[in-house]
């Protein structure tokens, strides 16, 4: 009988120093975790346009509206570029605050924003101002942008498949806007 008590003493105190370690470890390493995952996730969410950014291993950037900027003198365009599989794009594919950043930047003189959409079933290529995608949102009630609509509003560019990749004639588009051909 004695030896049965003691057994079964050892055993609660070891499931004690169990449970207080599964405590320790939730205080001290999962809980912090989470809430940190929170503070993140909320610092993320919001973020605006030009916010400027500073990672933890020390990379400073401006958060972008754009995939690239391109610079021809005066002009600069800020392009954001975008593909899909299908026949249409859908619109959850351009974030809102890529529309608000380009569209605020074009109240400057000399900048143009807009997205070169790339329909990879058709191997067709569309650039689409931001003005236009703005008010295909507003107007439309659809929640894709039919490769019609690109064709109907959009500069077509010339491309070149390349593999998987593809290559964009960007000098001829280029020239439409400082030869006064759209």
């Amino acid at each position: 009988m004695l030896l049965t008590a003691t057994g079964s003493a050892q055993t609660t105190v070891m499931l004690i120093w169990i449970v207080a370690l599964f405590a320790i470890m939730y205080f001290m390493m999962w809980r912090p975790q989470k809430k940190e995952q929170k503070r993140v996730a909320a610092m993320l969410s919001s973020m605006e346009v030009g916010d400027v950014v500073v990672t933890t291993s020390g990379f400073y950037g401006v958060s972008n509206p754009c995939d690239y900027i391109l610079f021809r003198s005066p002009y600069l365009f800020l392009v954001e570029l975008k593909t899909h599989k299908g026949k249409s794009i859908p619109i959850a594919k351009i974030r809102p605050n890529q529309i608000q950043g380009m569209e605020k930047a074009t109240h400057y003189e000399g900048v143009y924003g807009g997205f070169l959409i790339n329909f990879r079933e058709l191997e067709e290529t569309y650039y689409i101002t931001v003005q236009d995608v703005i008010q295909f949102t507003q107007t439309e009630e659809r929640k894709s942008i039919p490769v019609e609509w690109c064709r109907d509003h959009g500069v077509k560019i010339e491309q070149k498949k390349k593999r998987v990749r593809y290559s964009y004639d960007l000098e001829s588009w280029l020239s439409r806007y400082f030869g006064g051909v759209k």
